[in-house]
């Protein structure tokens, strides 16, 4: 992957234990990149970042994919997305409705946001 010298890499949803690798190999291979890690921490923390932290330029935003105002901030001058954001399945079962919600409008913000700052 070819970037700028100060891409900006917004990854949703990184913080997990199973999923913030992503932001470690991109502050190993694009050590010149700021890494934009958006997360609500409903199931990850931000120890699991903490070697990506203190190795690179990685910026922790605490907010939800459906919120369109904080989507179109941290998308500003971006290069890549990795929109890797879920909810767990055992939270289907409780409730049908609002996991769909999250996922279409969650999905929707970030292809709309990335869009509109290209």
């Amino acid at each position: 992957m070819s970037l700028r010298q100060r891409a900006s890499i917004p990854c949703h949803g990184r913080s997990r234990p199973d999923r913030s690798h992503i932001v470690d190999r991109l502050v190993e291979g694009q050590p010149s990149c700021e890494v934009v890690v958006l997360d609500n921490f409903f199931r990850g923390t931000r120890e699991n970042l903490s070697w990506a932290r203190a190795h690179g330029n990685v910026t922790t935003v605490e907010g939800d994919l459906r919120d369109r105002r904080v989507m179109a901030e941290i998308m500003k001058e971006i290069d890549v997305v990795f929109h890797l954001a879920a909810i767990r399945i055992t939270q289907c079962a409780w409730s049908h409705a609002w996991p769909w919600k999250s996922w279409w409008t969650g999905t929707f913000n970030v292809l709309d946001a990335a869009v509109k700052a290209a």
